[in-house]
């Protein structure tokens, strides 16, 4: 939410001119497709648990160090996690719906995780990362970020736990 809304004005702000911040962004996409590329195997190798929970730590990661304005160099690798905190995570979650949702309630379940992971929740944290943004800044605004990509690993070892219960079962 703070990336989508914000890197613009942070990065134009920080000295970078409109090309390099369409590079920076382009990075990301390219490292999502490269990721994207390969979504099948990467599927049958890792659980759902293991992609959302490497999402998480890739945010936790690129927002953490991305509101402090790091060299460019380093904003290119951190850009280039785009593969994780996006793609895998959206991996692991079409995983999770496939492994834990009844063939005819998968559409539905899918529909459910867009409108409310990447819609509602995006843009309530696109809210309240502007008045972050304005009050205290980038740092604190992409620590809001990072925060939601520790809430994310979290959730993937609860995901981890349940379903080694499940297996016990």
């Amino acid at each position: 939410a703070t990336y989508y809304a914000f890197s613009n004005l942070h990065w134009s702000e920080i000295g970078y001119s409109p090309f390099i911040i369409g590079v920076l962004w382009s990075t990301g996409v390219l490292a999502e497709i490269v990721l994207l590329a390969y979504a099948k195997r990467i599927q049958r190798t890792f659980s759902a648990h293991v992609l959302i929970g490497i999402g998480g730590a890739g945010a936790l990661v690129r927002w953490a160090a991305t509101g402090y304005a790091p060299p460019l160099t380093a904003l290119f690798f951190l850009q280039a996690l785009h593969a994780l905190t996006f793609a895998a995570t959206f991996l692991g979650t079409i995983k999770f719906v496939e492994e834990s949702t009844p063939p005819e309630l998968r559409n539905t379940a899918m529909a459910l995780a867009s409108t409310l992971g990447v819609g509602a929740i995006t843009g309530i944290a696109t809210i309240i990362a502007g008045y972050i943004f304005a009050a205290s800044g980038p740092v604190a605004a992409y620590g809001l970020m990072a925060a939601m990509g520790m809430t994310t690993v979290a959730i993937a070892g609860g995901l981890w736990v349940h379903q080694g219960r499940r297996r016990a079962v």
